[in-house]
């Protein structure tokens, strides 16, 4: 082998192993930036089912919040049909009151 040809096979070895560990670290950090990626994705996720928890807890608390103004509204309707009718009976007795003073 020649000392021009043995230079040449030298410098063609170092590039090649300069070319091999360069896209070693560029694998490397590619893979480090996928990993990197992963664990944000994985972490958008947890952070997702947390926000959907709180989402059906609020949900179940405005039901049950809707129940309870539901029932209320019902009682309250109950009591103004009640009133209505003792508010007709006084009127009557009044009336009647009347006829018999001759007011």
């Amino acid at each position: 082998m020649t000392h021009h040809a043995r230079n040449f096979g030298i410098e063609a070895a170092g590039t090649v192993g300069l070319g091999l560990a360069l896209g070693h670290v560029a694998l490397q950090d590619g893979m480090r930036e996928i990993r990197r990626q992963q664990r944000a994705s994985r972490n958008s996720v947890v952070a997702l089912a947390d926000r959907l928890d709180e989402a059906r807890a609020d949900q179940a608390a405005a039901l049950n919040r809707a129940a309870r103004a539901e029932a209320e509204l019902a009682h309250a309707r109950q009591q103004i049909r009640d009133l209505e009718i003792l508010l007709d009976r006084q009127t009557r007795l009044v009336e009647g009151f009347r006829e018999i003073c001759g007011v």
